[in-house]
């Protein structure tokens, strides 16, 4: 491995020490001691250890033989119960992160020596309480086809689909950015989109945790899923792995469909990505540390727009963590950890916006930078046998470096975008030599927990605590170096051959305004928002008796949100329910039942930031009335530097004061648009919430495993919207632009999202648990007439309320299947062990897949404004959305693929050799999964020239062919990406110890 790595080994313990950070999840056990004739064993002695405690813990039954586990970390444990005259019993359960078990005993009156019962760890991966979780743990990561990725991790698990905007996840029929992604406790979620940064190591990944239903009130800030993935965090004996993970691009199967004109183009270059892993004890049972680290470089290949010249996108990515876990006593821990990314993205074209990839040259093309961080601290103490209490602060930072054009020059900086012909060249979009973009957040939590139990009202297992989180922006979203940029729509001059491109320049008095001069300047810089939400909590596990449990609790969240001029947006409060409720026949049955009401509340978002003109850009466009420039395309041909300097030079003569002064320039000022104007943020905005009932059953299949199923209904409010009407009236900008009002707020009442899902998962071991089978199916059904998100912005808001009079909910936003709607979802896998000794193993695992097709509809924008009487618009819509078909009622294909992996290793004493390769969709299925949706309208020159006519949508039902045509290539496929992944092969080499 690297160097770099070598060092990084020799210093993380340095980096670690000083370090108190947040540890990992903890998990909690709870339950009753009794004998074989069934009566409650006070004083019974309860002891859990395990390879991730330090030292043992230790509790005692009461007068109902009821005992609670102070908090644990997540792992492998053996539970204990000793009382003097009876037997003792040992069990071996798992315990999951941010989870609670229940783990009963019956000791029977003997002398005989210890009997052990031992629960198979498949059976404690599935939630045995009222919230519907699933544990992925390293095993399973490495065993399974899969990337050993925190996202595929959670896509494994029931209730998740990946059909969000470009391939986001949804849990529960949640928009994807209304999950919350936790790495040991920290806030993951990317700020904007809300999306799990990459901040690990894959082979440092302990386990992944997902709830997708009956979650308790310790969280907040979703309306989705909690997803909890852990950490190594070292151990008294000294452990470590070195793995190198080879992947090709022309290792997957070619995508080549001729008479679509497809033909995948495949670099042929084998990547690297070395992972290597080490800890072990400084002071047994007192002081753990744990190192990491991740090198993956890998250099790909694009071509640009119309020339299809080559160029190389070179990547380089290092990921470092540092963990110190240390015990002052027993009862008192401190954990530290740290964790780093350093990226680096080379001839990024656009600032990586994809939607605006239109390079045509590489005067388009820079490198940036992308680096995170992520710091922690963490106390957890036994203050009494029944009370406990945990404290954690972490701080996330993630920063944008360099990301756009960097040449601050007029002639050399400023982009031209050729409208005519959908290119971008001269320069980057964006600014790279300008103010970083930063996107944080701070968390502090405080929790107590408390064991109360009396004789006649059962045992509580008590939590309670407060939460404080700040989400934080700051951003200058400067579009140029020179906050300039030339919009031309009378196209470019090609020279194919020299693969050169001639910018046409045309003068306004005699073409009308063919090219405009647009100056986007920050007028007032962003202070950086501050979107934080206190939260206090309590959370009751209420054991009545051995038939029935409670869980009782309730969230308070305040929002006090701060838009980037430091302005409060919002400073609202919810009180968010979580009920639920267990029934067993009796205290050893192997059924329960289970049953949940609550609400969720999402966190307060980017939406409440967007009436702030804070970091947001001007528009002035001016009309260009100079000297003709390339108009003759066989004459003398200027290159863009050239062709701007001309420009530059009229614009600087006539309007020498332009840039800093544009009313200077009325005379060509021909439109502008001030930010923060005609858009405001309504009183009383709240965070959007979603209603819970849930309702199932599961069952202990033996000491081999269990099965669970649930189902879930879930209705959001609050759902955002942008309202425009003859009540919010006007405003005038301080250039006497008159504009309609437009108020952010919440509704209930028009918008709607619903989700039904049925959820069934189970685990078994077979043959002494050399077969080990487990899956999960979900049936689902998300509807409503709101996406909610974009995959440009994240969370967006609805515009059913904007020019009310110009729509209609039948054809404008119709209720039917949302984006993430995905019926059918199937994964089932199969873990064989051929062979395994002293000296080596072999184990082979299929994963089965299927995932029902996604929707698509035929949809396109009209122009209602000539059939509605103006009621008193400033500027009527003309561009309105009108569904001419059903909400997602055509369908892309079902996917069905087969994924097989093999797993080697040669062991030498402690140390093991493995070899693992692997084979994605073994049967090479196709299936398409996204294709061309262009459907034409009247609205477009490209309509009109169709001969299509416009039509009255309050009157007229649409007919294809005379007021819409689909494009020739509707629903087709228009690139590889369009396909679900051929078959790839991949492998891994490395060793462990």
């Amino acid at each position: 491995m690297k160097n770099r790595l070598l060092c990084f080994f020799t210093l993380g313990v340095l980096l670690a020490l000083p370090l108190l950070a947040q540890g990992n999840p903890t998990a909690r056990v709870s339950g009753q001691v009794v004998s074989s004739d069934g009566q409650a064993l006070p004083g019974a002695t309860v002891t859990f250890d395990s390879p991730n405690l330090q030292g043992t813990r230790v509790v005692v039954t009461d007068g109902n033989g009821s005992y609670s586990s102070p908090p644990l970390p997540p792992g492998e444990y053996e539970i204990t119960f000793v009382l003097e005259g009876f037997t003792t019993v040992t069990q071996r359960v798992r315990l999951g992160a941010a989870t609670v078990s229940t783990v009963n005993a019956s000791l029977d009156l003997s002398t005989v020596a210890e009997e052990i019962v031992v629960m198979g760890e498949a059976t404690e991966q599935i939630s045995e309480s009222t919230t519907g979780a699933e544990t992925v743990t390293r095993e399973d990561l490495e065993s399974l086809p899969i990337a050993r990725t925190f996202n595929s991790a959670v896509a494994l698990a029931a209730g998740v689909h990946t059909t969000g905007p470009t391939n986001a996840i949804s849990i529960s029929g949640a928009a994807s950015f209304e999950n919350l992604f936790l790495l040991n406790g920290v806030t993951l979620n990317e700020n904007l989109r809300g999306q799990a940064f990459d901040l690990f190591i894959e082979d440092a990944i302990q386990e992944t945790t997902t709830a997708s239903s009956g979650v308790s009130a310790e969280y907040g800030r979703f309306t989705g899923g909690v997803v909890n993935a852990i950490t190594k965090s070292g151990g008294n004996q000294f452990s470590g792995s070195l793995r190198t993970s080879f992947d090709n691009e022309s290792w997957t199967e070619a995508v080549k469909i001729d008479e679509l004109g497809i033909d995948e183009q495949q670099t042929d270059t084998v990547n690297e990505t070395y992972e290597a892993t080490f800890g072990g004890p400084i002071l047994r049972d007192r002081i753990w540390f744990f190192l990491a680290g991740r090198d993956r470089e890998t250099e790909n290949t694009a071509n640009t727009r119309r020339f299809n010249a080559s160029y190389t996108i070179p990547f380089q990515e290092e990921r470092y963590e540092s963990k110190l876990t240390f015990s002052l006593t027993k009862s008192h821990q401190l954990q530290g950890s740290y964790l780093e990314i350093d990226e680096v993205q080379g001839n990024n074209a656009h600032g990586g916006l994809g939607a605006f990839a239109l390079t045509i040259d590489d005067g388009t093309l820079n490198d940036r930078e992308l680096p995170q961080e992520l710091q922690t601290a963490n106390y957890t103490g036994i203050l009494t046998p029944n009370f406990f209490l945990e404290a954690q602060y972490s701080e996330r930072q993630f920063t944008f470096v360099g990301s756009g054009g960097t040449d601050q020059s007029l002639t050399g900086g400023t982009p031209v975008w050729d409208l005519a012909d959908s290119f971008i060249y001269n320069e980057s979009l964006f600014c790279g030599s300008c103010e970083d973009e930063e996107r944080d957040n701070k968390n502090l939590l405080a929790k107590g927990s408390y064991f109360l139990s009396t004789s006649n009202a059962g045992s509580h297992d008590l939590v309670f605590g407060y939460d404080t989180f700040d989400d934080i922006q700051k951003s200058d979203n400067h579009q140029s170096p020179t906050d300039l940029m030339i919009w031309n729509f009378a196209g470019s001059v090609f020279d194919d051959a020299n693969q050169r491109v001639f910018p046409v320049f045309v003068p306004a008095s005699q073409f009308g305004v063919a090219t405009r001069i647009e100056l986007l300047p920050i007028l007032s810089a962003s202070q950086g928002t501050s979107f934080t939400t206190d939260s206090i909590f309590v959370n009751d596990r209420w054991r009545v008796n051995d038939k029935w449990a409670l869980n009782l609790g309730v969230r308070y969240d305040e929002n006090d949100g701060q838009n980037s001029l430091g302005d409060t947006v919002s400073n609202s409060d919810e009180i968010s329910p979580r009920l639920g409720v267990t029934y067993r026949p009796n205290l050893n049955s192997p059924w329960q039942l289970q049953a949940s009401a609550g609400r969720y509340v999402g966190a307060l978002n980017s939406i409440a930031n967007d009436a702030s003109p804070g970091g947001v850009p001007a528009q002035f466009t001016f009309a260009y009335d100079g000297p003709a420039v390339n108009l003759d395309p066989n004459g003398p041909l200027l290159e863009s530097p050239e062709a701007l300097e001309i420009l530059f030079g009229w614009f600087n003569d006539v309007c020498p004061n332009a840039i800093s002064n544009p009313a200077s320039c009325a005379q060509y000022l021909v439109g502008s648009d001030i930010p923060g104007v005609n858009s405001i943020v309504g009183d009383g905005l709240k965070s959007t919430s979603a209603d819970e009932l849930t309702f199932g059953f599961q069952r202990q299949l033996g000491t081999r495993g269990s099965v669970r199923a649930d189902y879930i209904h879930r209705k959001w409010n609050n759902l955002f919207a942008s309202r425009i009407d003859l009540g919010t009236g006007q405003v005038v900008d301080d250039f006497g632009n008159v504009s309609d009002l437009a108020v952010i707020e919440n509704d209930d009442d028009v918008l709607s999202r619903e989700y039904d899902g049925v959820n069934f998962v189970f685990r078994y071991n077979l043959l002494d648990s050399r077969l080990r089978v487990g899956g999960n199916y979900t049936w689902s059904h998300a509807r409503g007439n709101f996406e909610a998100e974009s995959s440009g912005s994240g969370p967006i808001t609805a515009n059913a309320f904007e020019y009310p009079q110009y729509r209609q909910e039948s054809w404008n936003f119709p209720t039917g299947d949302l984006n993430v709607d995905q019926r059918n979802k199937v994964r089932v896998w199969a873990i064989y062990d051929l062979f395994r000794n002293s000296r080596n193993s072999l184990n082979v695992s299929l994963l089965q897949n299927y995932f029902s097709a996604t929707g698509y509809e035929v949809a396109a924008g009209i122009n209602p404004s000539g059939f509605v009487d103006n009621p008193g618009f400033v500027t009527p819509p003309t561009n309105v959305t009108y569904f001419f078909s059903g909400r997602n009622e055509l369908k892309w294909d079902d996917i069905t693929r087969t994924d097989l992996s093999f797993n080697y290793t040669l062991n030498f004493n402690r140390f093991e050799l493995f070899v693992q390769p692997e084979v994605l969709n073994l049967f090479d299925e196709d299936g398409q999964i996204d294709g061309n949706q262009t459907v034409l309208t009247a609205r477009t020159s490209a309509g009109q020239a169709a001969g299509l006519i416009p039509f009255d949508p309050f009157t007229e039902q649409p007919v294809e062919g005379v007021h819409f045509l689909e494009d020739p290539n509707f629903g087709q496929p228009e690139n590889e990406n369009d396909f679900q992944l051929r078959r790839t092969w991949r492998f891994s080499v490395g060793f462990r110890f």
